[in-house]
């Protein structure tokens, strides 16, 4: 598969990281030193709910941004490094061109052929829906996280999950270097999420 063709196919799993650096703008989100997110990940499509705090460890000008990303689930832990170039596309999809794994008092570089490592270490924080939604609805709103009132657009799709009909309704803040606030998939007609991811906390906390 052509390298063009290999990023068109990891697209659509890396758009549902919910700790995606970017919301597909077209400009380079502003990151700095310290700057954090967690998100958390729970639903039916899973047994234990996952939580992922990304912490931006260095964002050099013209270099590689490096994210430091702490996963946890029923007690389970893993601490891995990303070096993402600063370009739209690859923080919006999440693709490093280096992943790191903890070595004594370092660090050392591990193999990631198309970017399957780095999923394999996400491992809970992503959710395939069948075909692509299709926006129904818009709407202004507010998310609450870590104590901090977000002002939002509410957007409704339809879409399928498991051969069901379902909505998907994801809460975006313009300008938000993280990605969407929240997305949650729930079949039409139940009160059970099938998955969500929501923020929980973020901020700067410089080194």
């Amino acid at each position: 598969m052509s390298s063009a063709g290999t990023r068109s196919s990891l697209a659509l799993p890396a758009l549902l990281l919910l700790l995606s650096a970017c919301s597909g703008s077209k400009e380079v989100p502003a990151f700095a030193p310290g700057d954090y997110a967690v998100y958390r990940y729970s639903g039916s499509y899973r047994k234990d709910p996952v939580t992922l705090k990304r912490t931006v460890e260095a964002a050099p000008a013209g270099g590689d941004i490096i994210f430091l990303n702490q996963w946890e689930s029923a007690g389970e832990k893993r601490t891995w490094r990303e070096h993402i170039a600063p370009r739209p596309y690859d923080l919006t999809h999440n693709l490093a061109g280096r992943v790191e794994l903890p070595d004594g008092d370092g660090w050392s570089e591990v193999s990631n052929p198309d970017n399957m490592k780095l999923l394999e270490l996400r491992d809970g924080t992503l959710f395939n829906p069948q075909g692509l939604p299709h926006l129904r609805k818009e709407e202004p709103g507010e998310f609450l996280a870590g104590g901090n009132k977000y002002p939002c657009v509410v957007k409704t799709y339809r879409t399928m999950v498991g051969g069901k009909r379902a909505l998907l309704v994801r809460r975006e803040a313009k300008g938000f270097k993280w990605g969407p606030l929240s997305e949650e998939y729930k079949a039409i007609q139940s009160a059970d999420f099938v998955f969500r991811s929501e923020l929980i906390e973020e901020g700067n906390r410089r080194p």
